[in-house]
């Protein structure tokens, strides 16, 4: 990847390597060249993730993954070349607007020289790594344009087949081999009495023929049956599925806790614009006065029309739920810097973050205190709030191009 955007050098990624081993963390990168992967490997990493694309794997990267114990998880699922509707099966499992947006069989154009060699490469080194000794994992990126969560991680163990591995060899791939990869093995991977009762069942001999993978019949959740045709009911529904409203506190957060999570036990997340030359920023706790501190937001515009980036404070663990803000009138919260300023409102409802719940606010040099009432939250679209649908809250820094902005934030609260 670019210097400038997540790569590190050896020293930073093994300090972090270091820390996160002493706190009992595993750590996985996003690596996706020989360069990279012989640099984290180095570093200890336990995972390597996405693929080895632009050329095969040596002997000197094989020495130094087994040397430090590290596994490969190659995410083939995300680099196929997509031509065409996925399986049947999976059909059920996706949202009626992507079915709609997908293109016809048939219509997809060759993939261009690039993208076919760097096919080759990934496909290529699964089987190297593999017959190296090195433990390959399963993941898919899913999420990913045409890569569908649960069928995509199906359709990996078929990839994984086509590299070389057998089924069982597979299999195991995505189920013991991956749960020790992630030191979960005590729990998961394998059915023994104590761990966690997470079953698939399918017809056929998948482990002998791996397409068999795709016949689920009977899924348990912690021991529990889980029906998958409700599941493909409520995705084709056209009904958003009602999830639990949850009272708000009055107090989000002051930004006096040292563990990166709000006074409500949510965790703080930071957003860019999108693209490679996005709006690099950094977010850390600062000293205000004595022992009160706020938070420091600082970022560099990128060259591109309206860059921006954003802060968001979860009102829900994970930012799904909504949250009950009816008994308040608005936000609050201390703020001083050098930038343009909107206040957004993530809602349940409005799932596009292109016209989100949105009021800018002054920000100047000199603390002050802001309070943004609901009913000065706009949206572009002919919308009706409810102070009952608000999963988080975002305050976004804009700027001219290539300009420097900073923003310290404290005390963020509902006023009534």
């Amino acid at each position: 990847m670019a210097a400038s955007l997540t790569s590190m050098n050896l020293e930073t990624l093994a300090a972090i390597v270091e820390d996160a081993h002493a706190a009992n963390l595993k750590v996985v990168t996003h690596t996706v060249t020989l360069r990279g992967a012989k640099l984290a490997a180095r570093a200890g990493v336990d995972i390597l993730v996405h693929g080895i694309g632009d050329a095969e794997v040596d002997a000197e990267l094989i020495e130094i993954m087994k040397s430090r114990g590290t596994s490969y998880v190659p995410t083939l699922a995300v680099y196929e070349f997509k031509s065409g509707n996925p399986a049947p099966r999976a059909w059920a499992l996706i949202d009626p607007d992507v079915r709609n947006a997908l293109r016809p069989a048939g219509t997809a154009g060759g993939a261009p020289p690039e993208r076919q060699a760097r096919w080759r490469n990934l496909t290529t080194n699964v089987r190297k790594l593999f017959e190296a000794g090195i433990a390959v994992g399963v993941g898919t990126d899913a999420g990913m344009p045409s890569t569908f969560h649960g069928y995509a991680t199906l359709h990996e163990f078929e990839l994984l087949v086509q590299c070389g591995l057998k089924p069982m060899e597979a299999l195991r791939a995505g189920t013991s081999v991956s749960a020790r990869a992630m030191g979960l093995d005590a729990q998961r991977g394998t059915i023994a009495p104590g761990k966690a009762a997470d079953l698939v069942l399918v017809e056929g001999r998948p482990d002998e023929r791996i397409a068999d993978l795709m016949n689920t019949r009977r899924v348990f959740v912690n021991g529990v049956p889980f029906d998958p045709q409700q599941l493909e009911g409520a995705i084709q529904s056209r009904e958003q599925t009602a999830l639990p409203v949850r009272t708000a506190e009055a107090l989000v957060d002051d930004m006096e806790r040292t563990d990166g999570r709000t006074q409500i036990g949510t965790l703080r997340v930071n957003a860019t614009d999108a693209g490679i030359d996005h709006s690099p920023m950094l977010f850390h706790r600062i000293l205000r006065s004595g022992s009160d501190h706020v938070l420091l937001v600082q970022a560099t515009m990128a060259d591109k029309d309206r860059p921006y980036v954003r802060v968001e404070f979860p009102l829900t663990r994970g930012s799904i739920a909504p949250a009950d803000l009816s008994g308040f009138t608005g936000i609050q919260f201390d703020v001083r810097g050098e930038t343009e300023a909107r206040l957004l409102a993530a809602t349940y409802t409005n799932r596009t973050t292109a016209d989100p719940w949105a009021a800018g606010f002054a920000v100047t040099p000199e603390w002050h205190t802001v309070q943004v009432p609901f009913a000065e939250l706009k949206r572009r679209a002919a919308s009706t709030w409810d102070s009952r649908d608000v999963r988080a809250l975002l305050f976004e820094l804009n700027g001219p191009a290539r300009a420097g902005v900073w923003m310290e934030l404290d005390n963020v609260r509902f006023y009534r």
